[in-house]
């Protein structure tokens, strides 16, 4: 894989002459290619979001990626990233986008489509418009991992929490204002008292679960 290029190889394999624009010289240099096939590049930001209140949300950052595709046709399309837990420093950011794009970049592989937005906490790319629903309480929750029912766009997440019984993960995590007064660790063992209860009484596990604090 070919990463932060100035010249895309990509497109100078099809004859064109491939140099990188994005649309701020304050935005990283985030370029990925398998040289033949397609091109990711970071075209703006990080930049920070604005909440509904006037303000901007707290510790979130949006991205926006071009990219193209020889399987989806000649024209160069677009996609926004945001970046849940960026983190303060710049190092830290720089580091997030670059392993948001190699998210990207295995997707692109697979020659399909990528989706409008996407959310990335710093491990794992999720499709931020495929949610049907959002949980938004104060206490601490655990929302099931690859399903695309429900998310907690408020919540920071402490870990993944594995089921003893059959496996399924759960992201946990406080409610990123409020906190928690509980620890990860007493988290953590309230989600596996539920878990275990599902097992017990014969239900399937739901997506998401609100734990005490």
């Amino acid at each position: 894989m070919h990463r932060n290029f100035g010249i895309c190889p990509h497109c100078t394999a099809k004859g064109l002459p491939g140099k990188v624009w994005k649309l701020n010289e304050k935005t990283p240099s985030v370029t990925l290619s398998d040289g033949k096939s397609f091109h990711l590049i970071l075209f703006s930001g990080p930049d920070s979001i604005p909440a509904p209140s006037g303000g901007i949300f707290g510790n979130r950052l949006a991205a926006q990626f071009s990219y193209m595709h020889d399987r989806l046709g000649t024209e160069a399309r677009r996609i926004a990233v945001v970046l849940t837990r960026p983190g303060e420093s710049l190092e830290s950011v720089k580091n997030h986008l670059e392993a948001a794009a190699d998210k990207l970049a295995e997707l692109l592989e697979s020659g399909k489509p990528l989706a409008a937005e996407y959310g990335f906490d710093g491990e794992r790319l999720s499709v931020l418009n495929a949610y049907k629903s959002k949980l938004r309480p104060l206490c601490p929750v655990a929302i099931k991992v690859e399903q695309n029912e429900i998310h907690a766009p408020d919540h920071d997440t402490f870990g993944i929490v594995s089921c003893d019984s059959c496996g399924d993960e759960f992201h946990i995590g406080p409610h990123r204002f409020h906190g928690s007064r509980t620890t990860p660790q007493e988290t953590a063992k309230q989600l596996q008292t539920l878990l275990a209860e599902d097992h017990r009484t014969g239900r399937p596990h739901s997506n998401a679960y609100e734990l005490s604090d």
